[in-house]
């Protein structure tokens, strides 16, 4: 067994990684009803592996928030002290917390602010294979995504159940935006979830001259053949003017036609002017029973081609005026989703009414064991993850922010689940000279760079990764080391030379 990372005293093993999931209680969110927080016996000796010879126990948790309004809250440290006073392998999780540290009930109530109306939804921690401890708080409506988000990072994660009615049948919100620093996933959840499955669906990326007709549709000139031979022999041809859908409308158009679900998902919506480009169409997003709440009258031009669309449908619980393309109404199975990396979140900030129509998935950073991802930089091979770890510790210190972190994804190998050098300097390097660092300054370590007789400098820039057509190898090297990165080879051989060796 390899040793663990020491726990508020206790030095664990490698063990299984869990998730466990469980329903508010109904004192849990009621301040006048006790400061304990209880959990049964299954918590302390099934899931955290309590020795019940020991009576009392203190863990560390870190939260993870789901929602954007929880941002503030990231990587806050609560504390779980665990006391035996039932004699009968029940625990009670105090308030008395230590090292200026919440307690988990406190946090729940005063940090988070959930009130007896959040019964319905739930809360989750999540034990790590070396044995930390991540808090997450589940609104209802993320259940589902939260679940498959675990079961496709982490598949050999085990995830227990308490309280939690119908888990399985937890429908997809209406609205959500996935959200996350750059890598983490965001656009391959949905793919997992929309296109994998097969379901019906419209793709669109927003930018910075995205509009309301690029993103629902417009007049646009066409070349029309007449059918007469001009004396030249040329075919004559005209111009004529038609409406060219979007995305929007097609997805709408579609979703009115289909009793399947329909998804239409915007990537980067944060990258494109969300007012001007959704105009009068922001109505339609308050949603009651799946329906808009509150119908719109569509443009002349736009109604007209709906109609044409419409007018042949056989289904009658399409409204007359929708139908009629006089209004404009979202259907119950009409899902709009969409990305946005909060790196780029300063382009076009989302005002606060636009942000209460959607629900919030926050995608953590995580490990993806599954990819297993190598760096090789010459001769050298290193860990991908240990360099996205090093890489962020040392951006939270200087940037004292999760926005520029690198998630998993960040760099895709090409192929044999390996980045090359050029990648890693061409993609990930560029990306911290240029969108990280510079506004920060290079004084942190891992630039500095050993100087040689004639160099006027004793730190990196980014031209020192290159050398001729090609990456520096040496340089990469050498920054790799200040990151505290091992080549895995060299550590190979040294883990395979044996006492009898030498």
């Amino acid at each position: 067994m390899q040793k663990l990372l020491r726990n508020n005293g206790v030095i664990s093993e490698y063990m299984e990684a869990k998730l466990k999931v469980q329903a508010f209680r109904a004192n849990d969110l009621t301040p006048n009803s006790g400061k304990q927080f209880e959990l049964g016996r299954a918590w302390c000796t099934d899931f955290i592996e309590i020795d019940e010879s020991i009576s009392e126990i203190r863990y560390t948790l870190i939260f993870k928030p789901l929602s954007v309004s929880h941002v503030a809250l990231a990587n806050k440290e609560i504390e779980l002290k665990l006391s035996d006073v039932t004699n009968r392998g029940d625990r009670k999780a105090y308030a008395n917390g230590q090292y200026g540290m919440s307690q988990i009930k406190d946090f729940f109530i005063n940090d988070l602010h959930l009130t007896e109306d959040n019964l319905e939804d739930y809360f989750a921690i999540y034990r790590t294979s070396i044995g930390k401890y991540y808090l997450y708080f589940i609104p209802q409506l993320l259940y589902t995504n939260f679940i498959s988000f675990f079961k496709s990072a982490i598949p050999e994660v085990t995830i227990v159940r308490e309280g939690i009615a119908n888990s399985d049948s937890s429908t997809h919100p209406l609205q959500q935006i996935f959200y996350g620093a750059p890598g983490t996933g965001k656009s391959n959840t949905i793919k997992r979830e929309v296109e994998d499955k097969g379901k019906t669906h419209f793709r669109t990326t927003f930018h910075p001259d995205s509009d309301y007709s690029t993103f629902v549709g417009c007049y646009k000139p066409s070349v029309k053949p007449t059918g007469v031979t001009l004396a030249s022999g040329e075919k004559e041809e005209i111009v004529t003017y038609k409406f060219v859908p979007q995305a929007f409308t097609n997805a709408y158009v579609a979703a009115w036609l289909s009793d399947e679900e329909v998804y239409l998902i915007i990537e980067e919506i944060n990258r494109g002017n969300c007012a001007q480009i959704f105009g009068d169409l922001f109505q339609l997003l308050d949603r009651k029973d799946g329906v808009s709440e509150y119908p719109i009258d569509a443009d002349t031009d736009l109604g007209r081609y709906i109609n044409d669309k419409l007018k042949q449908s056989k289904r009658t619980e399409i409204p007359e005026e929708v139908k009629s393309g006089k209004k404009l109404m979202l259907p119950k199975n009409l899902y709009i989703w969409a990305t946005m990396n909060t790196s780029d979140q300063s382009l076009f900030p989302i005002d606060s009414a636009f942000k209460r129509r959607w629900e919030w998935c926050y995608k953590p950073i995580m490990e993806h064991k599954d990819k297993a991802y190598k760096i090789e930089v010459g001769k050298a091979k290193y860990d991908w993850w240990a360099f996205v770890d090093a890489i962020n510790s040392v951006i939270d210190t200087v940037t004292n922010s999760e926005d520029k972190k690198l998630g998993y994804f960040f760099a895709i190998p090409e192929d044999d689940k390996v980045i090359t050098a050029g990648q890693l300097v061409g993609k990930v390097l560029f990306y911290l000279w240029n969108d990280v660092f510079k506004n920060y300054g290079f004084d942190d370590a891992i630039f500095k760079k050993p100087k040689k007789e004639g160099d006027r400098r004793d730190r990196f820039t980014f031209s020192d990764f290159f050398d001729g057509e090609g990456p520096n190898i040496e340089n990469v090297q050498t920054f790799m080391s200040n990151l505290g990165l091992k080549d895995e080879n060299q550590t190979s051989e040294q883990t395979e030379t044996t006492p009898e060796d030498e």
